[in-house]
């Protein structure tokens, strides 16, 4: 007879980030994920509305480059939140094998995320960012479920919280700016004209 897997309690899970810990996830988690790459303005526009508009209290600077790795760096502070700020970082997922095919535009990329603040970590985006494989490692917690409370205060599923406040302030102030401006030395050779050609 064959076993609903979606009955077992625990799945016990191999997923040997860079940390080395494995992590528990319940099986409605592991067997129906539905989703597996990410765009940036996908997981802002389905996070819930109550941490969108909290973003809109928070100002975010872009801190650093990686060039090598596409990641940018990002510190947030929100009003009534700890005064140093929180970190970030959105690295562009690697998709493609030939970079002179490598996108130009936001739409047409995956990311994945990271942030230091304990929201992500407690209240739900550090674990759906790994269920649904959006997750920039290390990871800051164990993707555990969300030890507070499995509902926000306004009822809110914590499944609808693919952001924290502060990716969400960070994100859209790097989507405002091409990709090619955040990024000029990786596109400067791939945009280069080839010898002879007109510019």
């Amino acid at each position: 007879m064959s076993r609903d897997l979606t009955d077992s309690k625990l799945v016990l899970a191999g997923y040997l980030l860079s940390t080395g810990r494995s992590v528990v996830l319940p099986a409605a988690d592991w067997f129906m994920r539905n989703k597996k790459a990410w765009r940036l303005q996908e997981l802002i526009r389905q996070t819930a509305r109550r941490i969108k508009d909290k973003s809109g209290r928070c100002s975010s600077r872009l801190v650093g480059v990686d060039e090598e790795g596409l990641i940018l760096s990002g510190l947030t502070k929100c009003q009534g939140g700890d005064p140093n700020g929180h970190a970030q970082k959105i690295q562009v997922r690697r998709t493609w094998t030939d970079n002179a095919n490598a996108p130009t535009e936001w739409d047409q990329v995956h990311v994945e995320v990271t942030c230091t603040c304990p929201a992500f970590q407690y209240w739900g985006p550090e674990r759906q960012s790994v269920v649904q494989n959006y997750n920039l490692p290390p990871l800051q917690g164990d993707a555990s479920l969300p030890s507070k409370n499995l509902k926000l205060k306004d009822g809110t599923p914590y499944t609808t919280v693919k952001l924290c406040k502060h990716l969400i302030s960070f994100g859209k102030l790097i989507l405002a700016d091409n990709l090619t401006d955040l990024f000029p030395g990786f596109y400067a050779e791939i945009l280069e004209p080839a010898a002879g050609e007109e510019i």
